[in-house]
Order: C-alpha cells, then structure tokens, then sequence
C-alpha cells in the first residue's frame, strides 16, 4: 500500500473534521486522543501539550564555552562572568540570560562602541 499522498488526506480530513470534534470542555484534540486509545498509554493520552523543549541548559553547561567576550550595552561584564559560572557549574539556572547574551552578541554593538556612539 502506498503511503504517497497520506498526509494530505490527513491534513484535509484534519481541517474539514467540525470543531465540536476537536475540542470538548476546554480539552483539545478530542478526537485524535479518542483514536489513540489503546494505542498510547493513558498518561500520554491525559497530558497537556507539550512543547518541542530543545536542551538549552545542557548545552550553555557542557557544550558551549563562555559567550563572546562583547558585551551589549548596559550588561556588566563581572555580572555577566558570574552568572555563566554559576551556570557552567550547576549552582543556578540561567539559560535565558546567557541565551539572550548570546544572541544579542551578534546582533548589537559592544558596550564601548555603544558608548561611543
């Protein structure tokens, strides 16, 4: 059997399928976790959505060395320095700084320039 052409069909049923099918009380996705009965376990069946988490944390902590030495305006270089060792060795959680440093690092000047400006 060919499986061309699947997906389509399953978009299309998935859109013309009439919303009272897919929501009950607040509930999403009625209709798939009623089709996936006995095929998923009940735990997965009764959880709420799940984002696609990537493992930023791991990453700042093992993968990545110190974020560019380039500091956007305003960002404290010993603060900065801190917060990555405390995260580099576990003591603290701060993913999003150090991810927000990053990015901002290739997007903005450094604070001299900034400055200087």
């Amino acid at each position: 059997m060919s499986t061309k052409g699947n997906g389509k069909r399953a978009l299309i049923t998935g859109i013309t399928v009439p919303a009272r099918f897919k929501f009950h009380r607040g509930r999403r996705k009625v209709l798939l976790r009623k089709a996936m009965e006995g095929v998923l376990p009940a735990e997965v069946l009764r959880r709420g959505k799940k984002g696609f988490g990537i493992p930023t944390a791991a990453w700042l902590r093992q993968g990545l060395g110190a974020p560019a030495a380039k500091l956007p305006a305003g960002i404290r270089g010993d603060m900065a320095a801190r917060r990555f060792a405390e995260h580099r060795s576990g003591r603290a959680d701060h993913r999003l700084f150090l991810w927000a440093w990053i990015a901002m690092s290739h997007k903005l000047p450094p604070a001299a320039e900034a400055a200087a400006a």
